[in-house]
């Protein structure tokens, strides 16, 4: 009975992870595709363009992992702020690391790259997790 408990756990967990980089992915590319019209279309400079994506996507990224990747009843008005912090540090960390350590060649810029965007989705899923299964910000 606990054995066939623990797998369920340990499957949850697994499922868990896929819908965390299912969403983390989706939403990459999305903002992505939506900086790159706006920076294209507007007279907007790429770094404010950049800052007021991130500023729209957050609270929609937010409801999908609240809602699927971890099926949460944490409430938006006590978890949100915490969520949008981890974004933002997570956003600031990986910006900051690439900018730099920019060498100008491609295989070295394109593993420091991978390899803070990399750290940075393993420590927002950790964080996240917390978050959005924590009875501190209301889950049920």
């Amino acid at each position: 009975m606990r054995r066939q408990s623990l797998d369920s756990q340990v499957n949850e967990q697994k499922m868990e992870l896929f819908r965390f980089v299912l969403v983390g992915i989706g939403a990459m590319a999305c903002f992505s595709f939506v900086a790159a019209l706006v920076i294209q279309y507007s007279s907007l400079r790429p770094f404010i363009t950049s800052i007021l994506v991130l500023v729209v996507f957050i609270p929609i990224v937010f409801i999908l992992h609240q809602r699927y990747t971890f099926r949460s009843a944490v409430t938006f008005r006590s978890s949100f702020l915490p969520y949008a912090a981890l974004q933002i540090a997570c956003f600031s960390a990986v910006s900051s690391l690439t900018t730099n350590f920019v060498s100008g060649v491609y295989l070295l810029d394109a593993a420091v790259y991978l390899t803070t965007t990399l750290l940075s989705a393993i420590v927002g899923f950790v964080v996240s997790r917390l978050i959005f299964k924590s009875e501190k910000y209301g889950n049920r």
